[in-house]
């Protein structure tokens, strides 16, 4: 990841954060961290915010998008994945000014266990998530997952918009 790009003078891993930032900007996704090697995305902080989980299918696809585009680029393996879940998170601003705004929960803790277990250069889904998108997104069933807390559930993984 930290490879330069061919004539250019960012790393792989800077070409990939520059345009994470542009792609959670554009798709009006107001939370995005960057953690070691996670990038956590989330939305829907108002409770009238339905449209919370088309957003971040939206962003988890064209993130796909843009790093198979990276990664071809330079000749590189599709190594990362993504996940994604429809479920409570808590966030708030903690610690002394600068405050640190954090996000934390089930939805933070299901999707990085998506991403973690999904294949390499896709998004995997929660069957919530899968609930909540399956009108206006295509999914592939991947099989059957036990997450702590919840039990056996299904996944999908996330292939496009319909």
């Amino acid at each position: 990841m930290a490879v330069r790009l061919s004539g250019v003078p960012r790393c792989i891993s800077d070409e990939i954060a520059c345009g994470l930032q542009q792609i959670a900007t554009d798709s009006g996704v107001p939370y995005l961290k960057l953690a070691g090697h996670d990038i956590i995305a989330a939305a829907g902080f108002e409770p009238a915010e339905q449209a919370a989980a088309t957003l971040i299918a939206d962003m988890a696809l064209a993130i796909r998008d843009r790093c198979i585009a990276v990664f071809d680029e330079n000749d590189r393996a599709h190594d990362f994945q993504i996940g994604v879940d429809c479920s409570v998170a808590i966030g708030g601003a903690v610690g002394r000014e600068p405050r640190i705004f954090n996000l934390w929960g089930d939805a933070v803790r299901v999707a990085g266990t998506m991403a973690a277990s999904a294949l390499p250069g896709t998004v995997q889904a929660t069957e919530a998530a899968y609930r909540r998108l399956r009108q206006d997104f295509l999914f592939r069933p991947r099989g059957s997952f036990y997450l702590p807390n919840v039990g056996e559930s299904q996944t999908f993984v996330l292939a496009g918009r319909l």
